[in-house]
């Protein structure tokens, strides 16, 4: 037997039921933080130093993951394989 049941809440409402906190208040506040220190950085050295933050830290992850890639397969490569 097999019985489901469908329930139809907005994400207050889930809150509210399974008593979780409600944080909307200092996600807001976190936001307009937010906002405040992106209009106050949109000078061209602060968009300057914002991109590249991103492109120095793109370059970093990329080689990062290419490193990753590499030692799995190099690990992978020096394992001595079972005789079957």
């Amino acid at each position: 037997m097999k019985i489901s049941i469908d329930v139809d809440l907005t994400p207050q409402e889930m809150r509210e039921l399974f008593g979780l906190p409600d944080f909307s208040g200092m996600q807001q506040e976190v936001i307009n933080q937010l906002q405040g220190r992106i209009e106050d950085g949109l000078s061209g050295k602060g968009v300057q130093q914002l991109m590249q933050a991103a492109i120095t830290g793109g370059a970093q992850s990329i080689e990062a993951y290419q490193k990753l890639l590499a030692s799995l397969v190099s690990a992978g490569s020096s394992k001595p394989k079972s005789e079957g």
